[in-house]
């Protein structure tokens, strides 16, 4: 509870002062709302009117134009920065293909699960079915090691370190002066590796992954699935399915064939928040997907992502285009969110 309440006004006013971090200003805000004896209530801002701009290279260099464009066609991210950086309580989980684990940009920012941390190894030591899943799980190998160099090249064309450009997106570290600027600066990422770019997608090793979801629920608070199948893999719906039984929020890519939704999943299934692409005219990208399944729409052409073949070079990078690149946005979006109000239902959060 706060340390000392002022009032400014007759007509009910009032400043609480408490903590400053975003978890206890949460938590206070929520205690005062659900108190009934309060119409309105908001965080208080003391920024001066100036926004946070971080110096990574390619977010001052307006090379990461969704950031913050002078066109106005961009996600205002600066200025939602002074309101919220993120929190390091929010775990989003991101099934793809893996990460390079010692990338700068991922650098404290892994889950890390204490109960197999301070373990056994080759012992499941919180017994959820999966030993040393330290930082998330790789299906491709049935294995607690995510990493695995995040493969290059295959039948997934030249998407090379897809899964590192992803999570780059959604949370490199920002403000370091390297590379990109991620969305969310605070929140730990749960790596989920269900495809192998030489190989491609394989169901088997998707349902892996998902089942990894459905049985740690707990552990994260949102997924990105920015990749599609076939909307007639009907065991992938079926899993889907018990997942949105638990209110999990997932937040999924349209895909990239300039076709309909409704003929690939995670899309077109209801549990998906599902993300279309824009480019920077703000018009929906030539390759996206749409139909009635589409929830949102972020950008997704030109995209700067983290540099997968070359980690250390501070202006290093990747460009993208594709829903692959825009689902983190949205997601990234969610887990701001979810730092201002950790108890939000997934409906309340959408």
């Amino acid at each position: 509870m706060p340390n000392r309440v002022a009032r400014l006004s007759p007509i009910g006013l009032f400043v609480l002062y408490g903590q400053a971090d975003g978890a206890s200003t949460a938590e206070m805000m929520d205690g005062v709302w659900r108190s009934g004896r309060s119409v309105m209530i908001s965080p208080n801002y003391t920024s001066g009117g100036l926004s946070f701009d971080p110096n990574d290279p390619h977010a001052v260099s307006g090379a990461q134009w969704y950031l913050d464009a002078p066109s106005g066609i961009d996600l205002d991210l600066p200025d939602a920065w002074e309101i919220t950086k993120g929190s390091s309580s929010v775990v989003v989980a991101v099934m793809d293909s893996g990460i390079v684990t010692t990338h700068p940009e991922f650098s404290g920012r892994l889950w890390e699960n204490p109960a197999e941390l301070a373990g056994s190894p080759g012992v499941d030591d919180d017994n959820n079915g999966y030993f040393d899943d330290v930082n998330g799980w790789d299906t491709t190998s049935f294995d607690g090691d995510p990493n695995i160099g995040d493969d290059d090249g295959g039948s997934l064309g030249t998407g090379v370190g897809h899964g590192t450009f992803v999570s780059s997106i959604l949370l490199a570290n920002t403000d370091n002066s390297h590379q990109i600027a991620g969305f969310d600066h605070d929140a730990r990422l749960l790596t989920v590796r269900s495809f192998n770019q030489a190989t491609g997608i394989n169901l088997g090793h998707v349902l892996g992954g998902l089942d990894y979801l459905l049985v740690n629920v707990g552990y994260w608070d949102v997924v990105n699935m920015s990749w599609i199948a076939p909307a007639s893999a009907t065991l992938l719906g079926a899993v889907l399915d018990s997942l949105e039984d638990e209110e999990a929020l997932l937040v999924a890519g349209a895909g990239n064939y300039s076709a309909s939704t409704e003929d690939w999943i995670p899309a077109s299934h209801p549990l998906a928040v599902t993300v279309s692409a824009t480019d920077d005219t703000d018009s929906l990208a030539v390759l996206t997907n749409t139909g009635p399944s589409v929830d949102f729409s972020a950008p997704g052409v030109d995209i700067y992502t983290a540099a997968f073949d070359d980690p250390s070079s501070t202006n290093a990078f990747h460009s993208e285009s594709g829903t692959s690149f825009s689902t983190p946005m949205i997601t990234g979006i969610a887990s701001l969110g979810l730092s201002l109000r950790p108890g939000m239902t997934r409906d309340e959060l959408v």
